[in-house]
């Protein structure tokens, strides 16, 4: 199932959030991402659905800011 398809059943409430937070964590989005989404799209399923499914996706990292130097021998 895409994620397109994927907000479609879970904003028409074929599927449940668990379910919902499992496929996008399966696809590929952190547990995070997929419970922020899952609340977007209670909160405003027709905008959220449109925002976040168009939005670029950068590759690597955690999301969590940048990643320190390669060369970084240690933590401050």
């Amino acid at each position: 199932m895409s994620q397109e398809e994927l907000v479609g059943a879970f904003t028409s409430g074929q599927i449940s959030r668990r379910v919902f937070v499992r496929q996008m964590v399966l696809a590929g989005l952190s547990v995070t991402a997929a419970v922020t989404f899952a609340e977007a799209l209670a909160a405003d399923p027709a905008s959220a659905a449109h925002k976040t499914l168009n939005a670029p996706v950068k590759k690597g990292g955690d999301g969590e800011g940048p990643d320190p130097p390669a060369d970084s021998k240690h933590h401050p």
